[in-house]
């Protein structure tokens, strides 16, 4: 202990003669006399021979004792401007450091909630991690694009038909069962679930707050995550007030807008990721249109079928067949009817398949309505069937619809050719499903078929799983 105190000593004392050297060669070169080169670095290679001596003799450690001792005995002001002198050297921002180009390179190896962390580092890594290119390729590696809104639809909306003396007979999109007695079992249990709904709509809150669009951020949920409530009750303030709220989309992102937007994909990831974080813990808004101050040209009868679709331009509409024979389009922003497909079916609207600009219809008259969206006419109707036609789905290449006639029936798509009868079915076939080459079809003989499309083989059949009919 007292040598390494001793030798401690030596060295402070040592420290000490080079700062006297370096202090009195300061002042020798202040004189105002003629130096010339290889004087004034004769006069400097002492110091660099002492400092040298100092580096070989001392170890890291004992260099580094003797740094905070020489600190130590220093007053705090000028430790304040050595500690900026020292800052370049003990913080070096390697990234930042490097050209814009490099930097993106490297963070988009990152995710997206490590880019989120990024962004908070220095205003430097902000801009980097805020740059668009990082998140277009975080969005398009999921299939997000970012779509214009829409300068308005190009669709006034026509002439309402309403149907009078609709037959009451039994289209609810429910084919018959194998069992004896199952189809009566069938109709109650839906017709309880269509008086449960009933209900649960009339406990709904009455204003109007759409879901929010792909990329538009709407506002937080006022119900609490706790919980996964379907169907949540509105308060009693806001059910005896009966106002409309406006949609949940801003102003400057509504559908319909006519100005474009400068793609931000960090918005378009952060609104996808929102949306589904609500839907994991049931944290959404309702959305009532079919209400009683729904609009004019709105549906007279039951809904039986729905689906969302976007067009091209980015604007999404909800497609609803019922039972007043017709479908319906309708703007999510405006909560309004834009079109009225009528005419075309003489039975309830069972089922309905948007896809390409096309509208598929199969309804209780035993046919199948093709639709042109874009030109808004007929393009085609199947009347191949023999029963009512529950279900109808097709994509770029076929058409495949089922039946209670217990058959599957399939078109190649758009001339709409027919193609194959699919008849191993016992009973009421109530639903299809296609997957690039493959249909499936689900009936009330308790089994699930799997066909190929292209022969229309057999592949598999899936029964005994249920012991009621597939519906």
């Amino acid at each position: 202990m007292g040598a390494s105190f001793k030798k401690l000593t030596e060295m402070s004392n040592y420290a000490l003669s080079v700062f006297i050297d370096i202090t009195l060669t300061t002042t020798f070169l202040k004189d105002e006399g003629y130096m010339d080169y290889e004087g004034e670095s004769n006069m400097r290679n002492p110091m660099n021979q002492r400092g040298e001596r100092i580096c070989s003799v001392a170890s890291l450690e004992e260099r580094e004792e003797l740094a905070w001792q020489l600190l130590a005995s220093l007053p705090r002001s000028r430790l304040a401007a050595i500690q900026k002198r020292i800052a370049p050297c003990l913080h070096f921002d390697i990234v930042g450091s490097l050209p814009a180009e490099l930097s993106l390179q490297i963070l988009a190896f990152l995710a997206a909630d490590t880019l989120l962390v990024c962004g908070i580092v220095s205003r430097r890594w902000q801009a980097l991690a805020n740059d668009q290119s990082l998140w277009k390729t975080l969005c398009r590696a999921r299939n997000w694009e970012w779509r214009q809104p829409s300068r308005g639809h190009p669709f006034a909306s026509p002439l309402d038909h309403h149907c009078d003396g609709i037959n009451d007979f039994d289209d609810e999109g429910m084919g018959d069962s194998d069992d004896e007695g199952g189809n009566e079992l069938v109709i109650n249990d839906v017709e309880a679930a269509k008086a449960e709904l009933s209900l649960m709509h009339a406990e709904l809150d009455s204003g109007f707050a759409s879901f929010t669009g792909p990329h538009v951020l709407g506002p937080e949920p006022s119900t609490s995550d706790a919980g996964y409530p379907i169907y949540p009750k509105a308060s009693p303030e806001r059910s005896r007030s009966r106002l409309h709220v406006r949609h949940s989309a801003p102003p400057e992102c509504a559908f319909g807008s006519t100005t474009y937007l400068t793609p931000n994909y960090k918005l378009l990831h952060q609104t996808y990721e929102k949306l589904h974080n609500r839907f994991l813990s049931s944290s959404y808004r309702l959305s009532a249109l079919q209400t009683r101050d729904a609009p004019s040209n709105a549906h007279t009868s039951t809904i039986y079928c729905l689906q969302l679709y976007t067009y091209p331009s980015g604007l999404q509409v909800l497609f609803t067949g019922s039972r007043d024979r017709t479908v319906r389009e309708w703007n999510l922003t405006t909560g309004l009817v834009e079109r009225v497909v009528s005419g075309v079916h003489s039975g309830s609207v069972l089922s309905i398949c948007i896809h390409g600009g096309y509208l598929a219809s199969a309804g209780s008259d035993n046919r199948v309505v093709i639709w042109d969206l874009e030109k808004n006419k007929l393009h085609k109707v199947l009347a191949d069937h023999s029963d009512s036609v529950l279900c109808v789905r097709f994509d770029d290449v076929k058409l495949v619809s089922c039946s209670k006639d217990h058959t599957v029936r399939t078109y190649c798509f758009p001339d709409m050719t027919p193609k194959f009868v699919l008849a191993a079915h016992r009973a009421a076939v109530n639903a299809v499903s296609i997957s690039d080459d493959l249909i499936a079809s689900g009936s009330g003989d308790k089994s699930i078929k799997v066909w190929e499309a292209k022969t229309g083989k057999l592949l598999r059949t899936f029964d005994a799983h249920h012991t009621r009919g597939y519906a």
